[in-house]
């Protein structure tokens, strides 16, 4: 296992995509729109009312953006959307879904499941590296590099095993937030190829992890650390 860094105060957990856009030129009405999308897509909403706000197009995207990437648990929606505007202002954005209904209902209650089972490893004594450790090992446990259903999704690992990258890289970051640790997904390239992985914020340092490439395949089927 890697050596944890010295141990210091662990800062309270911290939206990324909210931070940035507190950061931004009209950053209340942005704040606002980020919001009401997240709690309308919390219950499945068909539309999102954005009057009000005078977001532009160019503002929706930025703002669905950093919601987006701060809501892994979302995993019910899709990364598109719709939306109505007039003289070029929003009025309202249109939420595409994978699930709804009954359907919904039930990939939800499975979800909770699956991540209160690993939570339930993490415990109030541990300091932030430990709980890092104890949910990077024990979703590598639960998971396998294939697709499935839902590999770019948090569902993928947590419930059916199956995920790639991305799938990956958003449980472990709704685990880490769970837990009161800051988490981002990182996009880029590896290996030449296009790939997903994680920021974590363990006390005041940032440290990228990636638990896609930790995951063993082959071999002994022992975890790597190597990432």
């Amino acid at each position: 296992e890697p050596q944890p860094p010295a141990e210091e105060e662990q800062p309270a957990l911290e939206m990324q995509g909210l931070k940035a856009l507190k950061a931004q030129a009209q950053s209340a009405n942005l704040v606002e729109a980020y919001q009401r999308i997240a709690n309308g897509v919390e219950n499945a909403a068909e539309s999102v009312d954005l009057q009000g706000l005078q977001l532009t197009p160019d503002m929706l995207n930025m703002v669905f953006n950093c919601y987006r990437n701060d809501y892994p648990q979302h995993f019910w929606l899709k990364g598109n959307f719709q939306y109505s505007y007039r003289d070029n202002i929003v009025t309202a954005l249109s939420p595409q879904y994978h699930l709804t209904g009954s359907q919904l209902a039930t990939a939800r209650a499975q979800f909770d499941r699956a991540v209160n089972e690993v939570l339930g490893l993490v415990n109030s004594g541990m300091t932030a590296y430990e709980k890092e450790l104890t949910i990077h090992d024990a979703l590598l446990n639960r998971c396998q590099y294939q697709s499935g259903s839902y590999p770019h999704s948090a569902y993928g690992p947590l419930v059916e095993g199956k995920a790639v990258c991305e799938g990956y890289a958003r449980a472990f970051q709704y685990l880490m937030h769970r837990v009161g640790i800051s988490c981002m997904v990182v996009s880029g390239t590896g290996h030449g190829e296009a790939h997903a992985w994680n920021a974590v914020q363990i006390g005041k340092s940032w440290y990228y992890t990636d638990v896609t490439w930790d995951d063993p395949v082959g071999g002994d089927g022992t975890i790597s650390y190597a990432y």
